[in-house]
């Protein structure tokens, strides 16, 4: 199990990593005044990738992390509030985060080290990214198109939408693991609502069926 803790309330947690039957906690990292957090484990759960402003206060570099020599690889150290909103294979989508409605979307490789521009650049806009189902496909959550937030499809430089017009914004999205369905949350006036539909069609897919409650996730 990984997993994040903190000491008497000092908002700079750490990560550690512990057997699943419970003992004792193994440290990654826990330093004083830097926060670390954990972006995903690798498919064969060899390693994982975490970030922590350890290199400056500002800025938040991505290690990654060996669990059986137990051994950490700094990967990604360029300036700013980066975290990891997806990955496919050895490429990664980054969120550069400027302020609290404003975002920038970038792909990095992690072969050849390439980042490249995505969304957002030179531009006041909030994003939401994940890899789509179909080659060369980004899922992007956003309201910049319209009043209200929605998913699209971004491909080729252009953004299609692929749920609804609701009168409700989008205000969550994710895509399951094979990448062949995608769920989304909507607020409809203080209750929370679950919708899916197929990730290449986008046709609706039926879920079960919850008893009403309020803010349902």
């Amino acid at each position: 199990i990984v997993l994040n803790r903190d000491v008497g309330g000092a908002e700079n947690p750490g990560l550690y990593v512990m057997s699943i039957e419970g003992g004792a906690l193994k440290t990654i990292q826990h330093t004083a005044k830097v926060q670390a957090a954990l972006e995903y484990v690798t498919d064969d759960s060899k390693s994982l990738y975490y970030r922590a402003n350890d290199l400056a206060p500002d800025s938040y570099a991505i290690y990654r992390y060996d669990l059986a020599a137990a051994k950490r690889e700094l990967v990604f150290d360029q300036k700013g509030i980066w975290n990891i909103a997806d990955h496919k294979g050895d490429r990664w989508l980054l969120i550069k985060s400027l302020g609290s409605t404003q975002q920038e979307v970038y792909t990095y490789d992690l072969k050849t080290k390439q980042l490249e521009p995505v969304l957002g650049q030179n531009e006041v806009e909030e994003y939401d990214v994940q890899f789509g189902a179909k080659p060369g496909q980004i899922l992007v959550m956003t309201n910049k198109p319209s009043a209200v937030r929605r998913v699209y499809s971004l491909e080729r430089g252009k953004l299609t939408p692929i749920t609804p017009d609701l009168t409700w914004d989008v205000d969550g999205f994710s895509i399951d693991e094979p990448r062949t369905r995608i769920y989304y949350h909507v607020n409809e006036n203080g209750y929370g609502r679950s919708f899916a539909i197929d990730a290449k069609t986008y046709r609706p897919l039926a879920l079960p069926k919850l008893a009403d409650a309020d803010n349902v996730n």
